[in-house]
């Protein structure tokens, strides 16, 4: 794993290395950030929405262009309509020399739920697989738009912000949380695996929290984000649309003045929750660093049964695990263990050969229905939590379909320096 140390800072909490994402030497500690200086009060001026309806709506705000996911109703949950617009404005703002800097958010309580599996579920069986494998497709082209965009990207996690909506602002270089922040990547609940180019992220998160968090489909809050690297900056959600005026105003694509400029705005950080507390963390560490599902699901049982004084929060993750689907658990440990060796390109790549391949499984339409359609909440999955499933190299098989090539980019955007790397660009 690539993963940085752990630091014990206090005698309490445990705190991350944050991975930060921008060019500077240093930037301000999230724990102790000062209440914000809102330097613009009134916003100058705002040019005419390019579009006031449809799935994705954008509004032109001098040098920002803020396009924001508008199906509320099914908490912007991703289809290949939405998937399509967002692509295509991104493509051509990319291109534009009026646009400085793109704002990403979601209306109402969520920036995204993630894809929109149910309905792909109910296509499957309806007999249009080729139909989802498409959608799946173009949403990790523009998962590979986001990770390799020549502009600035700054994201919203307004709310919910889990599976394909995760997706589309790990990558960015600025992805701002909030009170009411909820991050998870849910796939292993519903029979799926961590796509979305998640294995990259999460092979590069402290320690071996991302594999807990890939394996678990554990929720982190907005508190918890900072501290993990899942997002740069905490700034209260009332301030919102204050700061997406002032990136307006600043007119530039400049990453010092733009990350100066979040940093304002940011109020003092809510102290981490219980996840980030030092036994936990020391429990994630040990457990976790095994190298696939069985043996962690054993390891947490070794400290269940030893030691009566366990903390409920082994328990809890050991039940957990063993609720999931275990070919979704082992797909997912085997893309995070291999994706430090990837460039973000490759594990895009990968996603699209693995996913091919999952939606071939029943476990899919097993876990999207136990969760979503009928909701029994007990799905019977195909494998047992001890199988062995050896080294998955069936998964990783280019199918036929691809022979030619795997397009995992959108082709009508040309190479730029940020068009493939190992490490995120904005590192520091």
């Amino acid at each position: 794993m690539n993963g940085r140390n752990l630091t014990v800072k206090g005698s309490s909490i445990l705190h991350f290395c944050k991975r930060n994402y921008l060019p500077l030497d240093s930037l301000s500690n999230r724990f102790s950030m000062s209440r914000a200086r809102i330097l613009n009060q009134k916003f100058k001026s705002t040019l005419a929405s390019n579009s006031s309806s449809g799935s994705i709506l954008m509004e032109k705000k001098l040098g920002a262009r803020v396009l924001t996911l508008n199906r509320p109703e099914k908490l912007n949950a991703l289809n290949l309509e939405m998937i399509d617009s967002l692509h295509s404005k991104l493509v051509k703002l990319e291109q534009s020399e009026l646009a400085k800097v793109i704002v990403l958010q979601g209306k109402g309580r969520a920036f995204s739920s993630g894809g929109d599996v149910k309905d792909a579920a109910g296509r499957i069986k309806q007999g249009e697989l080729s139909n989802v494998r498409k959608a799946f497709t173009e949403e990790y082209r523009l998962c590979h738009t986001i990770a390799t965009y020549k502009k600035p990207v700054v994201a919203f996690m307004n709310g919910i912000t889990m599976g394909g909506g995760a997706g589309l602002t790990m990558h960015a270089p600025f992805r701002i949380a909030c009170e009411d922040t909820k991050f998870a990547m849910p796939e292993t609940t519903i029979g799926y695996f961590t796509d979305v180019g998640s294995s990259f992220f999460f092979n590069r998160m402290p320690s071996h929290v991302g594999k807990f968090l890939a394996l678990t489909s554990n929720v982190v809050s907005g508190e918890d984000c900072v501290p993990l690297g899942i997002a740069t900056h905490y700034v209260p959600k009332h301030m919102f649309e204050e700061l997406e005026n002032r990136l307006a105003d600043l007119n530039t694509s400049d990453l010092h003045m733009i990350n100066d400029t979040i940093s304002e705005f940011c109020g003092e950080c809510p102290q981490p929750s219980s996840l980030l507390n030092v036994e936990n963390l020391r429990l994630i560490d040990s457990c976790f660093g095994m190298r696939d599902p069985v043996r962690i699901i054993r390891a947490l049982e070794e400290q269940v049964q030893s030691n009566s004084d366990v903390p409920d929060f082994a328990k809890q993750t050991l039940e957990t695990l063993l609720k999931k689907s275990p070919l979704s658990l082992a797909v997912t440990n085997s893309l995070i263990e291999r994706a430090g060796m990837w460039t973000i390109s490759e594990a895009l790549m990968y996603d699209q050969i693995v996913s091919y391949h999952m939606l071939n499984q029943p476990d899919f339409i097993i876990g999207v229905d136990a969760q979503l359609i009928s909701k029994t909440r007990n799905p019977k999955w195909s494998y047992s939590w001890d199988h062995q499933f050896g080294d998955l190299e069936q998964v990783y098989k280019v199918p036929e379909e691809y022979k030619n090539g795997i397009q995992y980019h959108s082709k009508d955007r040309s190479h730029s320096r940020l068009w493939d790397y190992n490490a995120y660009p904005y590192r520091a």
